[in-house]
């Protein structure tokens, strides 16, 4: 096989310039937030992977490209499953109602009472910095005092990732039975 260990090397060499392009950006530019930073970083490690097989590419003569074309679909989908799992993993502890609950009892000295946890954390807050944060990235707009879809990537990704978990686990959430 003409392709040898690019396609497994490509995806891990390239998810490794994805999470330090992420957190230079990051740390060094606050201002982009981290969703950009992790789009930047995704972006950066996805063109390593094609710039790996272009390179690849033209040392290769005509007849091999089929394997070269199998190999970097291969890095592809190998990077693509990888940088979505980086990029859950970063949201987690960014986003996740049960991470943020455990942080406010660490923050309370590890003893909070139920209401004192709804006084931190309600409805009315969580729905506020969620659409601070949708303002803040143009995903959604304020007109006349109504919200709009801004910029529908991310509800696109949205979608996709319904589609895959309907396709793959027969279910769209986690609370279908």
């Amino acid at each position: 096989m003409t392709t040898g260990f690019l396609p497994v090397a490509a995806p891990l060499l390239c998810l490794m310039a994805n999470v330090s392009v992420q957190m230079l950006a990051f740390r060094l530019r606050p201002e982009f937030g981290l969703l950009r930073s992790e789009y930047l970083g995704f972006a950066a490690g996805l063109a390593g992977v094609i710039a790996l097989h272009l390179v690849h590419l033209s040392s290769v003569p005509l007849p091999g490209y089929g394997d070269i074309a199998g190999g970097a679909l291969q890095s592809l989908i190998s990077y693509a499953a990888l940088g979505y799992c980086y990029f859950h993993f970063v949201n987690l502890g960014e986003t996740a109602r049960r991470i943020r609950l455990l942080r406010e009892l660490q923050d309370g000295g590890g003893r909070l009472s139920h209401r004192q946890l709804l006084t931190r954390y309600n409805a009315a807050e969580i729905v506020g910095r969620r659409l601070k944060r949708l303002l803040g990235t143009g995903q959604i707009v304020l007109r006349d005092e109504r919200y709009f879809i801004g910029n529908p990537a991310v509800l696109s990704i949205a979608k996709a990732m319904v589609m895959l978990k309907v396709l793959l686990l027969g279910k769209t959430s986690e609370y279908d039975a």
